[in-house]
């Protein structure tokens, strides 16, 4: 039904943490624009990745420059998550407004403010309003957000859960590098609005602590399972069918695979936000196999750092896999599942960037 994306009252919430320590904000969102006051725009790492995908208008737009305001960025919003939704019986009117403001909510557009950094957050100081093409290309920092990928990837998100609605196909959600939680977030309510009858598991999988290689972000990237948890209870989304999974991801795929046999557990979707080389390895060579036909891979970041890229061009080659990407936008791609490969362990690489520091 519609309630279960109207906005609840903790998206009036702003979870800020400075020194250390969490802060609930119960303030309007105008409130909180007016606490922005200078920006120092953080741009991600650039790395000139190697690899075709096919290019979509969304990726051609977020590689260009364009303007884009705040009231065009709801515009596209409402029209791409209509989009995205469109065909599905029994919504009520309504849903693409709702689903635009709960992804306003999540990527902290809707409080219009852009930070560079800090603990969990950033200090009143280093925040002014967003430019509305980064956010919507996911292309800075959300001080008040619970997540970073942008506006266009949310919808990425919603079309390929609407596509396995639609097409009936079985399986969980599961996203390794979770951030603060928005993508599940988001992923949990859009299930319970276009499947209401039905659940499907969201596995939410993170070290849920700081990583080397993250340098002097690490502090911003870093969110207790805790603080996810209550991201969680504060977006109405935490539910018995949340399943969390705390840990490295070469222990915790590893822990997954031991628990669930793939010949009765599926994953409709599988998204993966990594950064190294040996997540993504982790990842795909203990996980790629729960994904049936015409399920769904996404890489957040496999077009922007050149390790991701290597390491899905490796594991397709050793593997022989017949999927292509399609990019998303500046820094992701997915591509849908079309044949089940069982994939040859033995093939797997030694250890390339964070693995070699938890030996």
């Amino acid at each position: 039904m519609f309630a279960a994306i109207t906005p609840y009252p903790g998206e009036q919430v702003c979870i800020l943490r400075m020194r250390g320590d969490m802060v609930g904000f119960h303030l309007r969102l105008p409130v909180l624009v007016q606490l922005a006051s200078a920006l120092v725009a953080w741009r991600a790492g650039e790395v000139g990745a190697a690899g075709a995908a096919k290019e979509t208008p969304s990726s051609r737009l977020c590689m260009h420059a364009a303007h884009v305001t705040t009231e065009s960025l709801r515009k596209y919003s409402e029209k791409h998550f209509g989009a995205a939704i469109h065909g599905i019986s029994n919504l009520s009117p309504g849903t693409d407004k709702a689903l635009a403001d709960l992804a306003g909510s999540l990527t902290g557009a809707s409080m219009n403010s852009a930070c560079n950094g800090g603990r969990g957050g950033c200090e009143i100081s280093q925040t002014t309003k967003m430019i509305p093409h980064r956010r919507l290309c996911g292309n800075d920092w959300p001080p008040f957000g619970f997540t970073m990928v942008g506006i266009i990837r949310l919808i990425n998100v919603a079309q390929l859960i609407s596509n396995v609605v639609r097409t009936g196909v079985q399986g969980d959600f599961a996203e390794l590098g979770v951030w603060r939680g928005g993508t599940c977030i988001f992923a949990q309510r859009l299930f319970g609005v276009l499947e209401p009858s039905k659940t499907r598991m969201i596995h939410v999988f993170d070290a849920f602590e700081s990583l080397p290689g993250y340098g002097g972000n690490s502090a911003f990237l870093e969110n207790s399972a805790a603080d996810v948890r209550e991201n969680f209870e504060v977006m109405g989304a935490m539910s018995k069918h949340v399943k969390f999974h705390v840990g490295l991801f070469q222990q915790t795929t590893k822990a997954f695979q031991t628990e669930h046999d793939v010949t009765n557990t599926r994953l409709a979707i599988l998204r993966i936000d990594g950064n190294f080389y040996d997540s993504y390895q982790d990842a795909l060579y203990r996980m790629y196999e729960y994904v049936p036909v015409g399920g769904y891979v996404i890489f957040d970041d496999v077009m922007s750092h050149a390790a991701v890229m290597r390491c899905w061009e490796d594991f397709k080659a050793d593997q022989g896999l017949p999927e292509t990407l399609t990019r998303i936008d500046k820094h992701s791609a997915y591509f849908q599942k079309i044949a089940d490969t069982r994939i040859d362990p033995t093939k797997e690489h030694p250890a390339q960037d964070v693995n070699k520091k938890y030996r």
